[in-house]
């Protein structure tokens, strides 16, 4: 329920731990937050190269003057980690 509850949310929006923790008071805050690092991780991994791949067509936008916080927004991507994709694909 908790991962279900995680994945249902955008990259960009972290959840609400009161909210988890009164739905889960047999788990301890400290827990919580592991297992949101845990399939935050796990989000970036999975859709990493699905990006690396798709990298032409966020660096045409990026350069079109498009903010990297709403090309992030919209593939549902940490920012940090596209603009770290952009940077080495434009800088190589």
């Amino acid at each position: 329920a908790i991962r279900s509850h995680l994945l249902s949310l955008p990259c960009n929006v972290f959840p609400d731990m009161d909210a988890l923790k009164a739905q889960h008071p047999g788990v301890s805050l400290d827990a919580l937050v592991s297992i949101c690092s845990q399939e935050s991780a796990r989000r970036i991994k999975a859709n990493h190269g699905r990006h690396v791949r798709g990298i032409e067509a966020h660096a045409k936008r990026y350069l079109a003057g498009e903010d990297v916080f709403d090309v992030a927004d919209q593939i549902d991507f940490p920012p940090c980690q596209l603009m770290r994709l952009l940077l080495e694909h434009l800088l190589s």
